[in-house]
């Protein structure tokens, strides 16, 4: 009996799923050139008409939802962590996802446009830190658990990884090593100190 291969999709789907991403490369070349990645400027990069990168993202927001999935793990792991397994499962994908995107990252990460996507994005990422680390901090009053997600957020960042990128000249499976080691040893701190404050000892 014979394997059976794998379906494709239908060939417009093909062509469709094409199109988004060609849409996307011209959106992060843009920003890599500074520019705000206009529905002009996307269409006069890409080449494809204006009506047609509408109807494929029909606001801004969903354009630059688009492009934060791609960065994020190239859409595989687009996603914020719900719990601790998240914080360590996501991390690789993650920061092996900027590595290979490295251009656009960089531009989502240091251009006026790329803060408006990271802004867009805040309320979901902070729900998903304080999330993450809820069972760990539970002890500790409300303020002192914000602190301590946001301290394990900035170290899941592409901020982080870029630093260690252009600092240390780690790649991402390197940095991704090093931080699932710090976000561990903080975690394990937050279930040792019951509900007192986060402070030096």
């Amino acid at each position: 009996m014979s394997p059976t291969r794998p379906v494709k999709p239908p060939l417009r789907e093909r062509r469709k799923a094409e199109l988004r991403e060609v849409i996307l490369d011209a959106f992060g070349e843009a920003l890599q050139q500074g520019r705000t990645g206009t529905y002009a400027e996307i269409a006069e990069l890409s080449e494809i008409g204006e009506r047609t990168v509408y109807r494929y993202f029909p606001s801004r927001d969903d354009l630059l939802r688009a492009m934060w999935a791609r960065v994020s793990g190239q859409g595989g792991f687009a996603r914020m962590p719900q719990s601790e397994a998240d914080l360590t499962e996501l991390i690789r994908p993650y920061f092996t996802g900027f590595d290979s995107l490295a251009p656009q990252t960089i531009a989502v990460l240091l251009t006026d446009e790329g803060r408006r996507l990271r802004k867009l994005m805040r309320p979901e990422r902070v729900k998903g830190y304080l999330a993450a680390t809820r069972e760990a901090a539970k002890s500790l009053p409300e303020s002192e658990r914000r602190k301590a997600a946001a301290a394990i957020q900035v170290l899941h960042s592409g901020y982080t990884w870029l630093q260690m990128r252009e600092e240390w000249g780690l790649d991402g499976e390197a940095a991704a090593e090093a931080v699932g080691w710090a976000i561990d040893v903080l975690l394990k701190d937050l279930r040792r100190r019951g509900a007192r404050r986060l402070s030096p000892e």
